[in-house]
């Protein structure tokens, strides 16, 4: 669905570029594919790394034949972001138009700042949260120690600290 589908299916539709630039109303929206790197590598009903490809470059971009539309587009404007765990998967023609920018992984030294990033996210997303305390030396001592077992990943993080915070509220004295 990237490319978008022709006009003489039912379900017509422009490419994800284009309908960005819609719905922006903006010539240069970014596009963000989030861990492109578990992508299907089948081509049986189309493949997302070979319908990327041509919005990549500006001379393809510029004069991008938009097949949900039946017309020419220039896209050259848009911005084209992607996440990967790992680029070796990805076929040579994307490693060579994307940018990579390599992340380190997040270790033990980051835990007292990542820890606190995810209480002040669950305190956005909850008004309850936004009373709780921050963690303490103790507590991210042992979430630490799970943190390490589950091999540094974040959603687990996110899970420990949520999991850290309920046990907290659970034991607190009652008034």
């Amino acid at each position: 669905m990237y490319g978008g589908t022709p006009k003489g299916w039912s379900t017509a539709q422009a490419s994800v570029p284009a309908r960005a630039i819609m719905g922006s109303k903006t010539a240069n929206p970014i596009v963000l594919v989030d861990e492109i790197c578990k992508a299907s590598e089948s081509s049986h009903n189309g493949n997302l790394w070979s319908a990327i490809t041509p919005h990549l470059e500006v001379e393809t971009s510029r004069r991008y034949r938009e097949n949900g539309i039946d017309a020419e587009l220039d896209l050259s404007h848009v911005i084209h972001l992607a996440t990967a765990n790992s680029t070796e998967k990805l076929p040579s023609q994307l490693r060579d138009r994307y940018r990579v920018i390599r992340m380190p992984a997040p270790t033990l030294a980051y835990l007292p700042k990542l820890a606190a990033l995810v209480v002040r996210d669950m305190a956005a997303e909850d008004d309850a949260r936004s009373h709780d305390a921050p963690l303490a030396a103790d507590e991210l001592e042992i979430i630490g120690r799970a943190w390490a077992r589950e091999r540094f990943s974040m959603r687990k993080l996110q899970r420990l600290v949520l999991a850290t915070l309920e046990a907290r509220d659970t034991c607190a004295m009652r008034h």
